[in-house]
């Protein structure tokens, strides 16, 4: 039922052990028992603890807590060689991984690699996470932009230099030169 339960979210290998039980757990004399196990699917880093009930006739005739490990395997965005920060993400391939510690934190299989810069160093065979990037700026500094001013009536256009970089929805500061104003 731990397999079931993960592959709701989860679409790649699931490996399950149990690792331990109470010893209470394993005596019952219900023949037609069901067992549960339920588990908390944002925290699947091992050993986590399943909470397995026991039903008979739809009635609970127990309850008990047993140690699981698990392991998720998956392709993954994985490098090839060293990118340090700031470069383009570059050299990546899609491996099969084990990824359990880092299930919650991947970027898509479909993600564009090419609109990501490494916001930190990232090793040779590292997992990319969403720790790991950012998007690329629209906007690089010191190159031309143009600066519309509009109201209602008018609209004029004047040209300026970013002075920071920026993506869409962020405020840099731009400079005219031949006004000698910076504008945010």
């Amino acid at each position: 039922s731990i397999v079931e339960q993960i592959k709701q979210v989860h679409d790649g290998k699931v490996e399950v052990e149990v690792t331990a039980l109470p010893q209470h757990a394993t005596s019952f004399n219900d023949k037609n028992a069901k067992i549960q196990a339920e588990i908390d699917l944002i925290n699947l880093k091992s050993p986590i603890i399943a909470r397995v009930n026991v039903f008979s006739d739809n009635t609970r005739i127990k309850s008990f807590g047993a140690r699981v490990e698990i392991k998720l395997y998956d392709k993954v965005w994985v490098t090839d060689g060293w990118i340090r920060r700031g470069e383009a993400l570059r050299g990546l391939s899609l491996q099969e991984k084990e990824i359990t510690a880092v299930f919650n934190e991947l970027v898509q299989k479909d993600f564009n690699p090419g609109n990501f810069l490494a916001r930190r160093n990232i090793r040779p065979g590292e997992i990319i996470t969403q720790n790991f990037i950012e998007e690329r700026p629209i906007i690089v500094k010191n190159s031309p932009v143009s600066l519309i001013f509009k109201t209602p009536q008018v609209s004029v256009t004047i040209p300026g230099i970013a002075l920071a970089e920026g993506k869409i929805g962020d405020f840099i500061r731009v400079r005219n030169r031949e006004f000698g104003k910076t504008y945010v």
